[in-house]
């Protein structure tokens, strides 16, 4: 196999303590993939972080492989280094429900505190619920919110209220007639207002955490199937300058060997 990367991805062994999220993990997900790390001999898909001028790691993909390192106690977590505007860039997912009803989903929608939901498209709001006959219904916060923490909280709530009624699919369409094509089961999608680097940095300094599964990073050159030895992240021997010299000398053999292969096209994967 050959390689066509211009360099080597920036791939870094750190203390699990260190990464910060900037979203509520998914216990759906965190629980199984905390069995398979139990008993796994290789870690696969590094999360994907980017640091600030403070040194401080912020999560901008893999929420669930940081919190489950945390939880089970594991000393070290193997992380892949980006950065915002040279090979990562950020969007929205927005989510297909099905299995539920849009009746019930309104109503339940009601008895949440510190929303309104109007039946209109107005410009801002904490997202939009579209339907198959065509209506939109924008979910405002009252005036009671007044800072982003009680704007985030407002929206975890909303979708954790989906979340735990019905089947949610992530989408990158912002389309509804694409949505309603490709989920011809849904009943309704929500969609999001645009978010910036700045908003997805700072929820993670002030732990004003966002939802899971509402941004999107698209990273240039992010490292899949890696099989690193997960004995070296297990144990700690207090020498992580000696695992992160390892981790290097480790990768480049992979290069000079070429095992290591750049895919620059997008791809559809059907194996998830």
């Amino acid at each position: 196999m050959s390689s066509s990367l211009n360099s080597i991805p920036d791939l870094r062994i750190i203390p699990s303590s260190y990464p910060l999220p900037h979203e509520e993990h998914d216990s759906q997900r965190s629980l199984p993939l905390m069995h398979t790390l139990k008993t796994t001999s290789v870690f696969t898909n590094p999360p994907i972080l980017t640091v600030t001028p403070q040194d401080q790691y912020i999560i901008l993909d893999g929420a669930n492989r940081c919190y489950s390192f945390q939880a089970l106690q594991l000393p070290f977590i193997l992380v892949q280094i980006v950065h915002y505007g040279q090979n990562v860039s950020l969007g929205n997912w927005n989510h297909a429900l099905s299995d539920w009803n849009m009746s019930t989903f309104l109503a339940s929608l009601k008895t949440l505190q510190n929303l309104d939901v109007i039946d209109a498209r107005l410009d801002e709001g904490l997202g939009w619920i579209h339907t198959k006959d065509g209506k939109t219904y924008t979910i405002v916060a009252q005036h009671t919110v007044h800072t982003v923490a009680e704007r985030n909280q407002t929206l975890r709530e909303v979708v954790r209220l989906y979340q735990q009624n019905s089947t949610l699919s992530r989408t990158a369409s912002s389309k509804p007639d694409d949505v309603w094509q490709a989920f011809p089961s849904a009943f309704a999608f929500v969609t999001f207002e645009n978010y910036h680097p700045h908003d997805i940095v700072d929820a993670a300094i002030n732990r004003a955490f966002l939802p899971p599964g509402i941004s999107r990073h698209v990273v240039q050159g992010r490292v899949l199937q890696l099989n690193y030895p997960m004995d070296i992240l297990r144990h700690d021997d207090g020498h992580i300058e000696e695992k992160n010299q390892q981790l290097q000398s480790w990768i480049v053999d992979r290069f000079k060997n070429r095992s290591v292969r750049f895919y620059a096209e997008s791809t559809y994967h059907f194996n998830e």
